[in-house]
C-alpha cells in the first residue's frame, strides 16, 4: 500500500494530429514568395481539448507544472510558452532534434505548454509586405499591455517570455496565449 506523500505518476501515450482547429492540429499557407504550400504544427486546448493530446484532469480547477520536449526535423523551428532549456541534435536520430523546454510554472491544462513547429528557421517571416504595418504594431502595444495590465491588477506576468504569432486558420473568440 501507498504511503502518504508526494509520488510522480509517468505515463507513456501517443496522441493524434488532427487537421480540425483542437487539441494538437497542422494548419497550412500559401507562402508565395516560395510558391509552396508551407505546414504548422500549434495546439490549441482550451476550453477542454487538452485531453485530446495528453492524459489529464482537463478542467479549470486543476492546475500543474509541464516539462515539455518537442522532437522536430532539424531545419524547422518551435516556439513554446517557455524558454528553451537545451536541445539535443540528432536524436532521436540523424536530421531531427530534441527540444527541451523550461518546466512550467502551475497552469491549467489548456494553458499547458503551447507550441507551434513552424517550415521556416527565420526568426521573423512575414510573407505578406502589406502584414507588415499590423506585425509592427502588435510587436510595439503587446509590452505596453503586458506593463498596464501588471500594474492595473497589481500581478506580475507569471511567464519569463511573450512570444506574439500568427497562426493560419485559427479561430478564437479570446485566448490568453
Amino acid at each position: 500500500m501507498f504511503q502518504k506523500g508526494d509520488y510522480t505518476l509517468e505515463i507513456k501515450f501517443q496522441g493524434d494530429m488532427t487537421k480540425k482547429i483542437v487539441g494538437v492540429y497542422r494548419a497550412s499557407y500559401f507562402d508565395k514568395l516560395a510558391n509552396e504550400t508551407r505546414y504548422v504544427v500549434s495546439t490549441k486546448f482550451q476550453p477542454t481539448d487538452a485531453r485530446r493530446a495528453f492524459p489529464c484532469f482537463d478542467e479549470p480547477g486543476f492546475k500543474s507544472t509541464f516539462s515539455l520536449r518537442v522532437v522536430r526535423p532539424r531545419n524547422l523551428t518551435c516556439i513554446s510558452n517557455m524558454p528553451i532549456h537545451s536541445e539535443e541534435l540528432n536524436t532521436p536520430e540523424p536530421g531531427y532534434t530534441t527540444v527541451f523546454f523550461e518546466k512550467s510554472v502551475p497552469m491549467v491544462t489548456y494553458l499547458a505548454p503551447q507550441y507551434v513547429v513552424v517550415s521556416s528557421t527565420h526568426k521573423y517571416h512575414i510573407p505578406l509586405a502589406k502584414q507588415a504595418p499590423n506585425v509592427e504594431y502588435a510587436a510595439s502595444i503587446a509590452p505596453k499591455m503586458v506593463e498596464f495590465y501588471e500594474d492595473y491588477f497589481q500581478v506580475k506576468y507569471p511567464l519569463p517570455k511573450l512570444d506574439i504569432i500568427g497562426i493560419p486558420e485559427f479561430i478564437s473568440g479570446a485566448m490568453e496565449h
